[in-house]
């Protein structure tokens, strides 16, 4: 990997979904890291729908990752979600649109759209980009291939306090059981578990 003077700033990978850069609150993000760190390059996995087979698959994948009692608490989340999040996404939303944006040309910024984030594709798209330090944002859960290719290491945010709660919808967990400490948000390094990551 090329060496790169401690005067420049560091070059980054933001990775994520089609579906999440047309999110407001993606893009207002990417408006201020590309306005500081203008070395960025976007990685992306191709937004396509799920066949039943597939969203099958995807479920006994988590299954038998998470053990029976994980997997049906995070199920057991989604109602909650779709309840109150959505409102709470587009309110959010809105008033982001109201804020200070830095002018940028998401056109311009260099974006490779993979098949799936964990797959060489995306390994050898990340590899060849050498960034000093990738950027999770709603791109799902990555393996070891593409957590290590930057030589930082791969940073995400988390909505919640971890390790006093992982996964989702954490804020309306903490106010369904009445649990402050649970509010608040954890930017820490991504490893193979679920939002394990040190901080």
């Amino acid at each position: 990997m090329t060496d790169r003077s401690s005067s420049n700033p560091p070059s980054l990978a933001f990775i994520s979904s089609e579906w999440g850069l047309e999110q407001v609150h993606v893009r207002y993000a990417l408006s201020h890291i590309c306005h500081a760190y203008p070395e960025i390059a976007i990685v992306a996995a191709q937004t396509r729908p799920e066949s039943s087979l597939e969203w099958l698959r995807r479920q006994r994948r988590r299954l038998r990752q998470w053990g029976m009692i994980g997997y049906f608490e995070r199920l057991s989340s989604y109602p909650l979600y779709l309840l109150l999040a959505r409102k709470e996404l587009s309110e959010i939303d809105r008033l982001l649109l109201d804020a200070e944006w830095h002018e940028t040309d998401f056109s311009h910024l260099k974006t490779t759209i993979v098949p799936n984030l964990n797959g060489r594709t995306a390994t050898k798209q990340l590899q060849s980009l050498a960034p000093d330090l990738s950027i999770h944002v709603g791109g799902g859960i990555f393996k070891s291939n593409i957590i290590d290719v930057a030589r930082m290491g791969t940073l995400n945010i988390h909505i919640g306090i971890a390790p006093l709660i992982r996964g989702i919808s954490c804020l309306h967990w903490a106010y369904w059981e009445n649990r402050p400490e649970w509010q608040g948000a954890t930017v820490h390094f991504v490893d193979e578990g679920l939002d394990t990551g040190q901080p």
